[in-house]
């Protein structure tokens, strides 16, 4: 983890995690999105993905604990992100998640 000074364009972080049924639940709860493509059931089964997936957001959340805990020791603040969802994500995946420093904005500091 660098200081504020020491960050450079393209430094990335990256971390873990294993998506689980307990995290799709507490997701689904907190943001009441209970889309049946969630969800194990005959809809989620009958599309082209052949069963449920994951929300995207439920571990794209994940990308704050590497911005606000690995990138920099300083505070800092995130303004902008972008995000592409590529494949089928399904309890029990484990996914790595990479983050990268793409612009610096000093004025605010």
């Amino acid at each position: 983890m660098l200081s504020f000074n020491k960050l450079k364009k393209n430094y990335t972080v990256k971390d873990s995690l294993v998506v689980t049924k307990s995290l799709i639940t507490k997701f689904a709860n907190l943001t009441k999105d209970f889309n049946p493509i969630h969800s194990e059931n005959k809809y989620s089964r009958s599309t082209y993905l052949r069963g449920p997936i994951v929300h995207g957001f439920s571990y794209a959340i994940f990308f704050s604990k590497l911005v606000g805990n690995k990138i920099c020791k300083d505070p800092i603040i995130w303004l902008e992100q972008s995000f592409s969802f590529k494949k089928k994500v399904t309890i029990g995946d484990k996914l790595t998640l990479y983050c990268k420093i793409k612009k610096i904005n000093t004025r605010y500091r």
